[in-house]
């Protein structure tokens, strides 16, 4: 495999690329040097959490995993440097879709039709009429 040059501008693709290409459980035991106890610790129930989280939902796609980290990478920069540093980046990045998964699957089957005031007009606020 060719030597890769690393720059500001292809990290956040060679790091999905990474992530995609190896398998998650061989995280678990990986022990990445400079980490605290606590944060390995951290680090692995997080990576436990998502191969869970992957029986019931799928693998985001690269371009998805791509635009959160962008979103970190522009607005919070702590954030990214901390996730950088504990190289749990995408993982964190597809925790948060399966989380956004769990909350979508709890919701009513068509919420639109389920809504009081999609049933009945704007204009009639049924808390605000009394019959005579």
């Amino acid at each position: 495999m060719a030597e890769r040059r690393i720059t500001y501008d292809n990290e956040l693709e060679i790091m999905i690329e990474d992530y995609l290409a190896n398998p998650l459980e061989a995280e678990l035991d990986r022990i990445i040097e400079g980490l605290a106890e606590e944060e390995l610790v951290e680090r692995r129930a997080k990576v436990q959490s998502v191969l869970e989280g992957r029986e019931k939902f799928e693998i985001p796609s690269a371009q998805v995993l791509h635009n959160i980290m962008e979103v970190w990478r522009a607005f919070r920069p702590s954030v990214y440097k901390k996730l950088k540093r504990m190289d749990i980046m995408p993982l964190e990045a597809e925790r948060l879709l399966q989380e956004q998964g769990r909350i979508k699957s709890k919701l009513p089957y068509n919420r639109e039709t389920t809504d009081m005031f999609t049933l009945i007009g704007k204009d009639q606020d049924p808390l605000n009429e009394y019959p005579e």
